[in-house]
């Protein structure tokens, strides 16, 4: 019988000062095979992210059911309170896990990462200069990318049809996106042209630049986007339309842009840890401060005329001839332009 009134009752939920959630789906059922080092590159993920994330970041790790030496030390890093959330499930695949690790939280901002990506120093202010930046911006990747600057851009290439800021410039960091071919066990990934030019957007009043187009395997998004999202299960365990439904079209539908950071910050190790990880690693330090300057979360202006864009970007721009006089048009190298 109960006695008395419940003192929760009627009481506010308290976040604190959080203001950005990190979600890490993750799924390591053994540590054979395919996953005999998974273990070593998530404890090498997961502490990447705890040492280059600011006090008011709030971490949030889903288990789909993973051994229990793995779920064991998951536990470990709640009670030194160096992780805020931890959420045990079995069976129900990555994006149905991030949808748990979305639901019950209301933070403006959420990154939802791979468990096999190495976060470097600075990867939380690129992304906010990023967003300040850009009021239009909805999602921020840390690892930018030549090669989608046609996925899911259609509003933000033509809101910037004109735009002189918007051309194309030379690749920052070359041997990054070298990188990630090879830790996708793609060589060929990136051509030449792709590693010479990419097409980036700027504010030369804030003298901050972004690339066009992102990538999901880790990326910041304001979760607004996730507000009116279509779907709330999808049946598939990885892979099939779930990441572009629930992850990528949610931000361009919403009226917001996809691009990436300029520089890149993080590294995605795949299922195997080398020495060149473990080097990377030794650079990460322990030195973030706290992050004040949260203006920017309330600047949330949108992209019109989404279905026209759309019509417009898919019908007509992207037709071979014109897509080319556009990349030209861009200051596109004329010697890549048959080859981008």
């Amino acid at each position: 019988m109960r006695t008395g009134d419940n003192p929760q009752r009627d009481k506010k939920l308290d976040l604190g000062d959080y203001f950005h959630q990190v979600i890490v789906p993750i799924y390591i059922p053994n540590l054979e095979g395919y996953y005999e080092q998974s273990f070593e590159v998530f404890k090498v993920s997961i502490d990447s992210i705890i040492k280059t994330s600011h006090k008011d970041t709030f971490i949030t790790v889903v288990s789909n059911g993973s051994c229990k030496l793995v779920e064991d030390y998951i536990i470990e890093l709640y009670r030194q309170d160096k992780i805020q959330d931890v959420i045990f499930t079995k069976g129900i695949g990555k994006v149905n896990s991030i949808l748990k690790g979305l639901s019950g939280m209301n933070l403006p901002l959420v990154t939802i990462t791979d468990a096999d990506v190495l976060f470097l120093n600075g990867w939380q202010n690129a992304t906010y200069d990023v967003f300040k930046a850009f009021p239009k911006v909805g999602l921020v990747n840390p690892c930018p990318s030549s090669k989608v600057l046609k996925y899911q851009t259609y509003n933000l290439i033509l809101d910037n049809l004109f735009n002189k800021d918007l051309v194309f410039t030379n690749v920052k960091d070359p041997e990054a996106q070298r990188h990630f071919a090879k830790s996708i066990d793609n060589l060929n990934f990136y051509n030449e042209f792709h590693l010479n030019q990419y097409l980036t957007l700027s504010n030369r009043r804030k003298n901050v630049r972004c690339v066009v187009g992102a990538g999901h395997f880790v990326a910041t998004y304001k979760r607004i986007v996730f507000k009116k999202i279509d779907e709330s299960y999808t049946e598939y365990v990885l892979g099939g339309a779930s990441e572009s439904i629930l992850l990528d079209r949610p931000v361009t539908s919403n009226g917001f842009y996809r691009v990436s950071t300029e520089r890149n910050y993080v590294f995605h190790m795949g299922n195997s840890l080398n020495n060149e990880y473990l080097s990377i690693f030794e650079d990460v330090d322990d030195i973030q401060k706290d992050y004040t300057d949260t203006t920017f979360l309330k600047e949330n202006q949108k992209s019109s005329n989404l279905k026209l864009k759309k019509f417009i970007f898919n019908k007509f721009l992207t037709k071979k001839i014109i897509w080319r006089m556009f990349l030209r048009f861009k200051k596109l190298n004329k010697e890549a332009i048959y080859e981008y």
